[in-house]
């Protein structure tokens, strides 16, 4: 016995990338869901549906990796903040108990060891 024709699988047609941008670019033009650019191309609506998903999944995920490194970023620059404060205090731990003018001379004498800011705001 042998198969009828109609049940052998016809091959599937491979579209390439830029092929894939340019037809959502339809859809998005022309609107309505994406059933007209369906249409147009000879494509099936579900194609284009799945494509927009993958592009939205990456551009997703591309936007996670850039919220993840300025998240990093941030912390680094605020662990950078929190060690410079924990050397002021460690340098002048005395100085805490001191008139206000042996603070403006620790200052003084460590402005090119550290911001001068961050010993103003420690020193307080």
């Amino acid at each position: 016995m042998t198969k009828p024709a109609s049940t052998t699988k016809k091959p599937r047609k491979q579209h390439t990338p830029e092929f894939r941008q340019e037809a959502l670019k339809l859809a998005e033009r022309i609107g309505g869901g994406g059933a007209a650019a369906a249409r147009e191309l000879n494509l099936y609506e579900s194609q284009l549906h799945n494509w927009r998903s993958k592009q939205q999944n990456q551009l997703s995920s591309s936007e996670r990796e850039q919220e993840m490194s300025a998240e990093i970023a941030r912390l680094k620059r605020q662990l950078a903040e929190r060690d410079e404060e924990l050397a002021i205090l460690q340098n002048g731990r005395d100085i805490l108990r001191e008139a206000p003018e042996m603070k403006y001379v620790f200052i003084e004498k460590h402005q090119a060891e550290f911001n001068i800011k961050a010993m103003c705001r420690v020193l307080q």
